[in-house]
This record gives C-alpha cells, structure tokens and sequence, in this order.
C-alpha cells in the first residue's frame, strides 16, 4: 500500500514519505548537496486568490526546479515535502554551485508566474553539503530548517521548534495529499460516482461478512441501452447521459445500497446487502421504471437494462458473482433490452 502514496498528486513528484521511505538514497552518491525551497507567503496567496492559484504557483516551483535541474546538474531528484516546501537532492554539487542555481530557480519561477498571470513570488531556501556539514537525512532536516527559521536562537530552542511544528506540518499536509490522492483512485471522473475499484472492496468485504454470519447480498449489473447514439452525437453528449443516469439510478435504490460506474461505458454496478435474488429482481424493476421515467422526453429515450446475481444463490466469489450479473445483463438486451433478467 505504501507504493501507492509516494507521489504527490499535485506535482507528480516523490513526496516526503519517499523521502524517508529511500532516506539513505537520498544522498545520491559520496558527495552532494540537498537544498530545501520554501515559498513565502503561500497562505496569503491562498487567502486572497484561492487555493487553485496556490496550487499552480506550487506547480510554478516544481516546475522551475526540475528545470533547472535538468539543465544544470547530471543527477538530481526533487521531492515536494508539503504545501510549499521542496527538497532537491543533486549529487556532486559544491557549495559554490548552489548559489548560481538557486538563481535559476529564481529566473524560472518569475517567468513562469508571468506568463500564467499568476503572483509573483519569492522563496526562502537552506542548504547542506555531504558528508561535510551531515551523513544522514535526519541531521540534514536538523540543519535546513533551522537555517530557514525565521527566530533562530542562541540555545536553540526557537529553530528546534521550529522544526518539529514545521515536521508535524509536513506529515498532516502528506496525510491529506494521501486522503486526496485514496478518493481519486477510488472516484469516477465523469459520473463522480465510486468505481470499479471501491465495488471490488466493498464486494469483499460483504463476501467476508456472508462466510462469517451468511448474512447475504445481491448485485444489479446495469448497463444503458442507447450510449452509442449518444457519443455518435458527441462524447459532451454521452458524458452527460453517464452522470444524468448514475443519479437516477443512485435515487431509485435504499438508502443503505450502493451505486458505483463500472469499467467502462453507460455501465453500473449496484450493491444490495441483506437481499436475496427476489428482492434484488423487485429492485432492478424499479430502476427500469425510474430510468425510463426520468428520460422519457430526452430526443432519444434512455433506458437500462438489469442483470442480477445474489450470494449465496447465485455464487460465492466476487468474481463468479460479477460474471453472473454480466451474463444475466446480456440475456436481458437479448430479450429486448429495458428489463431484469
């Protein structure tokens, strides 16, 4: 599971969990220098624009980052750390070298918030060289962010805290790229509905109940009879037929059912629990009649057809199960289409 939260959704780079999950690889070869970029005044941006303006300046930063990178250094990686801070790791940069990049970043970034009619902005920035000033990442972080502290202190109790406020930020705004990045995996982007990935989970997790109290479940395999003329119009038009039908079918079933888009097309998948095969028949009736209802007066008239399968009568996997309601779906196009089968 953790491959599947190491890239930061926003910039498509490493996120802070690759960083520490790849700690001692960060240090690319025996000598180098690890940078961190701070933009300055992030929140007010977010305040004053919104935080889609905030996203394209962070985009701005990453993007004038790998640039430079790409023209400047043989080997180097940038990984987004949080909201606005990046770390870039290059190997073989002297300390004289760091200053003439930064610079760079600094040219990119303007010409890049310029040209997008975004606000100018400025960035703080810290930097280490190894192993002379630290040998492993966690003395790396030590250094950069009290250098980037703004009340550094003689005993160093300000930048210590400054650290570990600024390391807890860093966690809470990875662990909500994660949530953001979790909701995506498991989200249609036409329909907005669940897809087929969180059906396969929840299909799981109901087999599981069934084998420990046989409590049952059905499934209603719905599929549109007339997407085709719809995208002969227009994919915009078939788009809308997608997210127009995944709501009426969501309204027409109970509450404690679920509705999710399936792998492609005018296709849907329902999840009944507690019903057997009859009462997922009498609820794959009701969605016909509310599809049919709801586009009656459309130019072309939408109507669905229904395949049903139900544990245990049916089958007792959830792969069996979706073959069955696929199967029972296409014996009802045969039979004329708008009808459970």
């Amino acid at each position: 599971m953790l491959r599947d939260f190491t890239r930061d959704p926003l910039t498509g780079l490493s996120n802070l969990i690759k960083a520490v999950e790849r700690k001692d690889e960060v240090f690319r070869g025996s000598t180098g220098a690890l940078i961190v970029f701070d933009l300055i005044d992030l929140g007010e941006v977010n305040r004053r624009w919104g935080r889609d303006v905030g996203d394209r300046v962070i985009n701005g930063l990453s993007h004038a980052i790998q640039v430079c990178a790409s023209s400047m250094l043989a080997d180097a990686e940038a990984f987004r750390l949080s909201g606005d801070d990046f770390l870039l790791s290059a190997r073989d940069m002297r300390k004289e070298d760091v200053h003439p990049f930064v610079l760079c970043v600094e040219k990119e970034l303007a010409v890049y918030t310029e040209g997008r009619g975004l606000p100018m902005m400025t960035f703080r920035y810290a930097s280490v060289n190894y192993p002379d000033d630290v040998q492993t990442l966690p003395a790396a972080f030590v250094h950069l962010y009290r250098d980037l502290s703004r009340t550094p202190s003689a005993g160093g109790a300000d930048w210590m805290e400054a650290l570990v406020e600024k390391l807890f930020q860093d966690f809470a705004e990875t662990i909500d790229q994660l949530k953001f990045a979790h909701d995506k995996a498991l989200t249609d982007d036409i329909s907005g509905l669940a897809n087929h990935r969180a059906a396969e989970q929840l299909l799981e997790s109901l087999l599981a109940r069934y084998y420990n109290d046989q409590h049952p479940f059905a499934i209603l395999f719905v599929d549109g009879d007339n997407l085709k003329q719809y995208n002969e119009m227009g994919y915009d038009r078939g788009n809308e037929l997608i997210k127009r039908l995944g709501a009426t079918i969501r309204a027409s079933i109970r509450a404690g059912d679920s509705v999710f888009r399936w792998l492609s097309g005018d296709e849907f998948l329902v999840v009944l629990p507690g019903v057997d095969r009859n009462a997922a028949e009498q609820i794959g009736e009701r969605v016909c009649l509310a599809v049919a209802k709801a586009f009656s007066h459309w130019t072309i008239p939408v109507t669905v057809s229904v395949g049903v399968a139900a544990c245990p009568q049916d089958a007792q996997t959830v792969d069996e199960l979706i073959r069955c309601a696929s199967r029972a779906n296409a014996e009802a196009k045969q039979m004329g289409k708008n009808r459970v089968s």
